[in-house]
């Protein structure tokens, strides 16, 4: 196959560019990632490895970690939408408190960004589901009235809005899960699983509420939503911490990792030298490497 001039200069670029990146992000460099991307075995180069996605159930770990991600993926959609749909019965008027909880999310979402780096993110999302799955539940079970027959159903808004709040903040933590529970391999088909899974909790979640209202039991939505969240709190403890973690790039490196996160823990501390393995392949020291302008 005769290859182009500008072809040639673009592949021995994006080579470079592998080997680079690797380097700047203080991980040790694979030569053979490149093959191990493509599914293309090193010792035998005309033979490659398609994954499908049996290859999610077909090994005991990356199973066990598949359908936790897929249910706690689910439970934040329906949790989180079978929230915001019910804003509309609580007291007070519901166009100010649907535009407080829409509010609110926004420093969820920033708080999350510290909490999950500096945390971890099993932890974190233990007790996110914990108070959401708190807020769903107090939402309907706190009194309307207190001894004296004052009106104070207002908590009841106030413990949905801060169960909204924690299952906003969810979302941050499952996002990082899908991706970082899986190796490089099957990662993308994995993480598209997950968002699967999390639309399907979309779609259950308004039939939820509906289930309430025809059944005539309003208190049963939120009931339900509560105990699909604390599942899912108990369901994350038997994931591994994957904060400092080196991401897997096979299979057989993604079912080394142990529920404590070790196994395969990047030391952090790669020195220049292991950095170089990849980066002599090229000829380039690690000097000569961060010169150059990408």
């Amino acid at each position: 196959m005769k290859m182009y001039g500008w072809m040639d200069n673009l592949l021995s670029y994006g080579c470079l560019y592998l080997e680079h990146c690797p380097y700047k992000n203080c991980v040790r460099y694979d030569p053979n990632l490149f093959f191990i991307l493509l599914g293309i075995s090193t010792e035998n180069p005309g033979k490659r490895t398609f994954y499908t996605p049996f290859d999610l159930i077909r090994t005991p770990r990356i199973r066990k970690h598949a359908f936790i991600a897929f249910y706690i993926w689910f439970a934040t959609s329906c949790v989180y939408y079978g929230l915001s749909l019910a804003t509309s019965g609580w007291k007070g008027d519901k166009y100010l408190v649907f535009f407080t909880g829409g509010i609110g999310e926004l420093p969820a979402y920033l708080l999350a960004i510290y909490i999950l780096s500096r945390f971890g993110r099993k932890y974190p999302l233990f007790v996110y589901y914990l108070i959401a799955g708190a807020g769903c539940i107090l939402s309907v079970l706190l009194p309307e009235t207190d001894k004296s027959g004052k009106d104070i159903s207002i908590g009841r808004t106030v413990a949905g809005l801060i169960g909204r709040f924690a299952a906003a903040s969810t979302f941050s933590g499952t996002f990082l899960y899908g991706a970082e529970l899986f190796p490089t391999v099957v990662r993308a088909m994995a993480w598209g699983t997950c968002a699967f899974f999390g639309r399907v909790g979309g779609i259950v979640a308004p039939q939820i509420n509906y289930a309430g209202k025809a059944s005539g039991y309003t208190k049963m939505p939120s009931i339900v939503l509560g105990s699909v969240s604390f599942l899912a709190a108990v369901l994350v403890l038997l994931l591994p911490e994957t904060r400092s973690l080196r991401l897997p790039d096979t299979i057989e490196e993604a079912e080394q990792i142990d529920i404590s996160g070790g196994a395969i823990n990047n030391t952090a501390a790669a020195t220049e030298n292991e950095m170089g393995i990849g980066i002599y392949n090229l000829g380039l020291s690690p000097e000569e490497n961060l010169s150059i302008k990408l």
